[in-house]
């Protein structure tokens, strides 16, 4: 419990096309660009970080959630991974990427919620 929870967000695709379309510029540009970074930090700190691979959350369909073994505290404050933590930051603005804890990502899944249910979202703000 005093481990610090990684970094974890899922993908948004208010249509498909435009998630996968998302998912490709994550895979193909990003996760290069992290992998290269955490190459860079890891050379330069001899081992103090294990260089893992962003992982996908297997339960979430369509390969639109992922988890980095990086906290958010460590995403903000390292220079090599600036340009993941910037796009994570807008995405997550513009309403396209949810930064939130794997957990929280079950229960959207487990309900099956369909577009003619209704729900009442109790910590909306008036």
């Amino acid at each position: 419990m005093k481990e610090p929870l990684p970094a974890t967000f899922r993908i948004n695709a208010s249509s498909k096309g435009e998630g996968q379309r998302l998912l490709k510029i994550v895979k193909d540009e990003l996760f290069a660009g992290y992998m290269n970074g955490l190459k860079e930090i890891d050379e330069s700190n001899a081992e103090e970080l294990e260089i893992k691979k962003p992982k996908c959350l297997n339960f979430y369909p369509q390969e639109l959630a992922w988890q980095l073994d990086l906290t958010r505290k460590d995403i903000r404050r390292n220079e090599k991974v600036f340009r993941l933590h910037n796009f994570l930051q807008t995405e997550t603005v513009s309403g396209n990427i949810s930064r939130q804890e794997a957990v929280s990502m079950l229960p959207p899944l487990v309900l099956d919620v369909k577009s003619h249910h209704k729900c009442i979202d109790l910590c909306a703000s008036p």
